[in-house]
C-alpha cells in the first residue's frame, strides 16, 4: 500500500460516511450529527474535505456544536487507510485527555467489543481505458486523448454513450463482475481491437472487431485480472489464486516449500526461468530461476544477496522502489534430472511490467519516438539513483534487463547477478552486451555506478535506432537530446577530471533539456506491440 498517495480528491464511500456519522453522533449527539453531515459535508465529500474539517467552520455553518474541536481533529485523520468495524461500523478513533488513539486493521473494536476493524476496499487510482493513464476513480470523462472530444471513462456515462450493450458482451461482463470501462481497457490497451477511442460506442453495442467465435467470458475474466493488477487500491495485494490445479504438474521443493511448475518463461546459458505456484491455499504466484551452468552458481548467490540488501533499504524512496524490483522469496537447491543439485532462487511474481527494452527494439527496429525515450530514460535514472544511494551498482544495464510498463510509464531492472557493492572489485561482465559497456571496463576498469549511467544512455541510443557502439543516432533525434545522450554515454576520449553527476542529478538536468525541446511535461502514450505497421 502506498499511503503517501494524494487521495484528497477521492470520494468517501458510503460505508465510511456512515462511520463518520457514528463518530459525530458519539461526540455531538444524533440530531446534531445529521445536520452537520448534510450542511457541512454535503452528498459527495472527498477525503480532502475531511482533512480540512475545522470546528470554526462547523459552528459557522451549523451554529454552536458541543465537542466540535474533538470531532474536527478526529475527522481530519480519516483517510482510505482508516479501518472501520465490520460489526458496528465505528472508526477506532478516540480522544482522551487531549491524546488521539487509533487501532490498525485486524484489531478488536473498542466500542462494540465483538467486531473486528478492517479496511473498506476502494480504488485510489484506476486506468483510463482510452490511453492507460492512471486517473482518480471518480474521473468521468477524458478530454485529452482525442482533442475536442469528451470521452466517457466511468461506467454510467459509458453506458449512456453506447446505448444498449451487445447481449454477448453484457453476459460476459455480468459473469466477470466488471463494468464496460474495464472491458474496454483490456480490449483497447492490450488486445488493440479499437482503432480509436471514438469507436467504443459501436464496439460495445455490436462487438465489432471481436471474432464471432471469441470466448467473451474468457476475455472479460482477463479484463478483470488486467485491471486488478494495475489499479491502485488501499488494500495490500492478495496472492494470485490458482484457477485450476494440474495434478500432473511438476513439483519442486525449495527451502521447505513445494511449488507447482506452470511453464517455462525463458532459457539461457546461465539459467532457466519458470512460472510456478506455491502448493498451498491460499497460494502465491512465483518465478523460479534455476542455475544451468554450475560455474555461475556464485552469480545467483550474488543476485539474491543484492536484492535482499535492497529490500532492507531505508534510503529515500524505499517504500516505492522496493515494490518494483524483484523480491526474493527463498533460495535453495533442487536435484534436476541429471542428478546434479543446482541452486535455485524463488522470486515473487509481481506482473507489474510487460515488456523488456529488447522487445521494444524488435518491435521498433527504426527506433521509438524520441519523446517516448525521454520517459523511459528518466524512469531508469530515477531507479538507478535509488540503487546507487544504497551503495550498489547493477552492473548489467542492458535492453534485455530493463522492463517497462507502457501504460503507467514504470521501469524496473532484471538480472542482478552482476551487481557490485561500492568498493568491490568483482570483475564479471555480461558478454552479451559488449557494445553497451564503456571500453574501460573491457580494459580492466571496475564496474561502478558510473558504469550503470553510461550503459543506460547507450540503451536509449539503441532505442532511438542508433548504434550503442559508436553513439551515432538518426537525424530525427533533436540535437540537444542526441548530444546529451552521447555525453553521458561515455564516447570519445576520456574527458578531463571533473565532478561526475549522479543518476538523480542527470534525471533532473535531462528533464530540463527535454522541456526545452518538447515544452512542459505531459503524458506521452506508447504502444507495445505497435498499433499498426
Amino acid at each position: 500500500m502506498d499511503t503517501s498517495l494524494d487521495v484528497r480528491a477521492v470520494l468517501v464511500p458510503e460505508s465510511m460516511k456512515s462511520a463518520l456519522r457514528l463518530m459525530l453522533s458519539r461526540w455531538t449527539g444524533r440530531s446534531t450529527a445529521k445536520e452537520v453531515m448534510e450542511k457541512y459535508y454535503g452528498d459527495l465529500p472527498t477525503f480532502g474535505d475531511l482533512q480540512k474539517t475545522t470546528s470554526e467552520k462547523i459552528e459557522r455553518i451549523c451554529g454552536s456544536v458541543q465537542n466540535s474541536e474533538v470531532f474536527a481533529e478526529l475527522a481530519s485523520l480519516v483517510s482510505p487507510f482508516t479501518p472501520a468495524c465490520v460489526g458496528c461500523g465505528e472508526f477506532p478513533l478516540a480522544s482522551a485527555g487531549g491524546k488521539i488513539s487509533s487501532l490498525p486493521a485486524g484489531s478488536a473494536c473498542p466500542f462494540c467489543k465483538d467486531g473486528v476493524v478492517a479496511l473498506v476496499p476502494m480504488a485510489l487510482r484506476t486506468i483510463a481505458w482510452t490511453d492507460g493513464r492512471l486517473v482518480e476513480p471518480q474521473t468521468d470523462y477524458d478530454l485529452r486523448s482525442v482533442p475536442g472530444e469528451k470521452i466517457p471513462l466511468a461506467s454510467k456515462p459509458l453506458l449512456d454513450w453506447a446505448g444498449d450493450l451487445s447481449p454477448r458482451i453484457a453476459r460476459a461482463l455480468s459473469s466477470a463482475k466488471i463494468g464496460p470501462a474495464a472491458f474496454l481497457a483490456y480490449c483497447n490497451l492490450r488486445l488493440r481491437i479499437l482503432p480509436s477511442p471514438l469507436a467504443a460506442p459501436e464496439f460495445l453495442a455490436t462487438g465489432k472487431g471481436l471474432d464471432k467465435d471469441a470466448d467473451l467470458n474468457k476475455i472479460a475474466a482477463k479484463a478483470a485480472e488486467f485491471m486488478l493488477e494495475r489499479e491502485i487500491t488501499n488494500v495490500p495485494p492478495q496472492p494470485r489464486p490458482i484457477r485450476r490445479r494440474n495434478p500432473d504438474a511438476k513439483r519442486l521443493e525449495i527451502d521447505g516449500r513445494t511449488y507447482l511448475v506452470e511453464g517455462l518463461i525463458g532459457q539461457g546459458d546461465k539459467s532457466s526461468v519458470y512460472r510456478a505456484f506455491w502448493d498451498n491455499q491460499p497460494t502465491e504466484a512465483v518465478v523460479i530461476k534455476i542455475c544451468a551452468a554450475m560455474a555461475d552458481a556464485d552469480l545467483m548467490a550474488r543476485e539474491a544477496e543484492a536484492l535482499r540488501d535492497l529490500a532492507k533499504s531505508t534510503a529515500a524512496g524505499a517504500h516505492h522502489f522496493t515494490r518494483i524490483i524483484p523480491e526474493v522469496v527463498a533460495t535453495g537447491e533442487i536435484e534436476t534430472h541429471d542428478g546434479i543439485s543446482r541452486p535455485a532462487t524463488v522470486f515473487r511474481y509481481k506482473n507489474l511490467h510487460d515488456w523488456t527494452l529488447a522487445d521494444v527494439l524488435k518491435e521498433y527496429p527504426d527506433g521509438v519516438d524520441p519523446e517516448t525515450m525521454v520517459w523511459m530514460w528518466k524512469r531508469t535514472l530515477m531507479l538507478l539513483g535509488w540503487i546507487h544511494m544504497n551503495d550498489i551498482a547493477h552492473g548489467a544495464v542492458l535492453p534485455q534487463h530493463i522492463l517497462i510498463q507502457p501504460l503507467n510509464h514504470a521501469v524496473t531492472l532484471l538480472d542482478w547477478a552482476y551487481a557490485v557493492h561500492d568498493g568491490e572489485t568483482f570483475q564479471v561482465f555480461s558478454t552479451a552486451g559488449r557494445d553497451f559497456y564503456p571500453s574501460r571496463v573491457w580494459d580492466g576498469g571496475r564496474v561502478t555506478w558510473i558504469t550503470d549511467i553510461i550503459m543506460s544512455a547507450r540503451c536509449m541510443i539503441a532505442l532511438l535506432g542508433g548504434d550503442p557502439a559508436t553513439g551515432s543516432v538518426p537525424v530525427k533525434v533533436p540535437a540537444p537530446i542526441a548530444d546529451y545522450l552521447r555525453h553521458h554515454g561515455g564516447y570519445g576520449p576520456t574527458p578531463k577530471p571533473q565532478r561526475v553527476m549522479t543518476a538523480i542529478e542527470i534525471e533532473q538536468d535531462f528533464g530540463k533539456v527535454a522541456e526545452s525541446v518538447y515544452g512542459p511535461r505531459r503524458y506521452h502514450p506508447f504502444a507495445m506491440p505497435r498499433r499498426s505497421r
